[in-house]
């Protein structure tokens, strides 16, 4: 993604701290809005938090909400996917999707329904955990 010509093509300004953000961001599966506070010191919290607004505005991220967790990002791609959670480690693990939101889509647009958004996060127990169970 070169988000100069995204922002470009949304009539947005381009400016450094936005691509900064962004070339770190390209590097990241999951980050949490104070990841970039830590990263980015000489960029001020509310600059921060206007350009995750922005960068969810404008298609190139979306917000995630796990279960007894901080909100999380992560950059929105072609390749759709969803996620895992561990409730012993609270590790997140990705899995691919793309053939159940097209049933999805379908099923809703056989009751009139227009999916334009979904989030679907499945909480268990990775194999780590759930090895170190204790047998009975």
């Amino acid at each position: 993604m070169d988000i100069e010509d995204i922002l470009r093509a949304k009539k947005k300004r381009v400016t450094p701290e936005r691509i900064e953000m962004f070339q770190w961001l390209q590097e990241l599966h999951l980050f949490q809005s104070h990841d970039l506070i830590l990263r980015f010191p000489h960029i001020g919290r509310a600059s921060i938090f206007r350009t995750l607004d922005l960068y969810m505005e404008i298609g190139v991220l979306r917000k995630l909400n796990f279960e007894n967790r901080w909100d999380y990002y992560e950059l929105a791609s072609h390749h759709h996917h969803e996620h895992f959670q561990c409730t012993s480690c609270e590790r997140i693990f990705q899995f691919d999707v793309s053939h159940m939101c097209k049933t999805l889509e379908f099923l809703g647009r056989k009751q009139w329904f227009y999916v334009n958004h979904h989030q679907i996060v499945l909480s268990g127990l990775c194999a780590n955990c759930h090895d170190a169970l204790p047998q009975i």
